[in-house]
């Protein structure tokens, strides 16, 4: 298909509601489009390219984008409540502010992308790639996050509360002063994970990987330990010994 331009996407949208119709636009080229603002609501962009678009403020609920390209796109205060973005390539996107709430990113790459700030309660990011991604004071409580490659990821002061994130990799993450209260944490890899002032409690970090990660003022009251392991650079508050809560020590 040819690359569509702004007052295409427009007409289809227009004409598919006076039909009473889901706006199909499957494998549009709109690269480097300025879709600033626009209405594209449970619109069919599946495999679309919007590469470097501008998509920023745009409202985007229950679009359905999976497997689609937004890389380098500008998403900043865009609506995508409950959309479908499984496999998509959202590499270096930029989603500041945006409203994430329930979206669908399963499978998805997200690697450097720029989600600071975004709410994404609720979310479905099982074994999604956000390997160096800034989460930095993101709300992903309650969201579903298993599997998935967080590793040097910016995770400053993100809430993760009551999350599922079992078997996520979290290897060189910052995550101090992250709220990881209540959160599920079996078998995921915390080595070299900062979780200096990071609330840990309730959570559960059976079979975790801690090795050189960084506890230091965490907080860790009620926190499941049992079976995880850490090694001798690994630092933990007010000098706890992590033995007594059933921690292997390896050297």
């Amino acid at each position: 298909m040819n690359i569509l331009t702004r007052k295409d996407v427009e007409k289809i949208i227009r004409v598919a509601q006076e039909r009473k119709e889901t706006p199909s636009l499957v494998e549009v080229r709109l690269r480097k489009a300025y879709l600033s603002g626009i209405d594209l609501s449970e619109a069919d962009l599946t495999a679309a390219d919007l590469s470097e678009s501008d998509l920023s403020r745009a409202k985007l609920d229950n679009v359905i984008l999976n497997s689609a390209i937004l890389s380098e796109a500008n998403l900043s205060e865009a609506i995508l409540q409950r959309a479908d973005l499984r496999g998509a390539n959202l590499g270096d996107a930029d989603f500041r502010g945006a409203d994430l709430r329930e979206v669908n990113l399963s499978r998805a790459n997200c690697k450097r992308a720029i989600l600071s700030e975004v709410d994404m309660r609720n979310a479905n990011l099982n074994t999604a790639n956000l390997s160096e991604a800034n989460l930095s004071r993101a709300n992903l409580s309650k969201s579903e996050i298993s599997g998935s490659y967080l590793n040097n990821a910016n995770l400053i002061m993100v809430d993760l509360s009551k999350a599922d994130l079992r078997w996520a990799n979290f290897t060189g993450a910052n995550l101090s002063m992250s709220d990881l209260s209540g959160s599920e944490l079996r078998w995921a890899d915390l080595t070299n994970a900062d979780l200096t002032q990071a609330d840990l409690s309730n959570a559960d970090l059976r079979w975790v990987k801690l090795h050189g990660a960084d506890l230091t003022r965490a907080d860790l009251s009620h926190t499941n330990l049992s079976e995880a392991s850490c090694n001798r650079a690994t630092k933990w508050p007010n000098d706890l010994n992590p033995s007594q809560f059933g921690v292997t020590v390896q050297d």
